[in-house]
């Protein structure tokens, strides 16, 4: 499929069902603007139409999507002692995106394959980036315990 052919989907779609995915999964406009290095601004103004979503830059949030939503369900099965309501909220908030990512994913198979390729080797980037982050987090953590006798 061509770009422009990429572009008349989008335009004809309110919004994306990744965006509203994102926003079950708790991933606000900053939250997507650091992972694409945007400004929030253009975020809104792609969660509003105004501005065509570049077709990388939707493989890349799919993407993002995706992973969020596993670590929100490994977070929530390692809780235990949830109360069942928040529990069945929580669970019914995560099938919620997951419909939403699904129906992301099958209008990404419009995306020209250049596209897809360039979304994953962006998300590859980020998931290295974002996991060094909280290895650094954990390494701060565990140094500034350990210079503590009884922390």
């Amino acid at each position: 499929m061509t770009n422009l052919h990429w572009s008349l989907i989008a335009d004809a779609t309110d919004r994306f069902p990744v965006f509203h995915g994102m926003e079950k999964v708790g991933l606000t406009g900053k939250d997507i603007a650091d992972v694409v290095g945007m400004s929030a601004a253009t975020i809104s103004k792609w969660r509003n139409g105004k501005v065509r979503v570049p077709g990388e830059i939707i493989a890349l949030l799919t993407l993002v999507l995706c992973n969020r939503i596993e670590e929100l369900r490994d977070q929530l099965s390692n809780k235990g002692a949830i109360p069942g309501r928040w529990q069945f909220q929580a669970r019914a908030g995560l099938d919620s995106a997951l419909d939403d990512l699904l129906a992301q994913e099958r209008l990404n198979t419009a995306l020209p394959p250049e596209d897809v390729r360039e979304g994953a080797q962006r998300f590859r980037h980020w998931w290295v980036a974002k996991g060094k982050s909280a290895s650094r987090h954990v390494d701060a953590q565990t140094s500034s315990s350990e210079s503590r006798p009884f922390g």
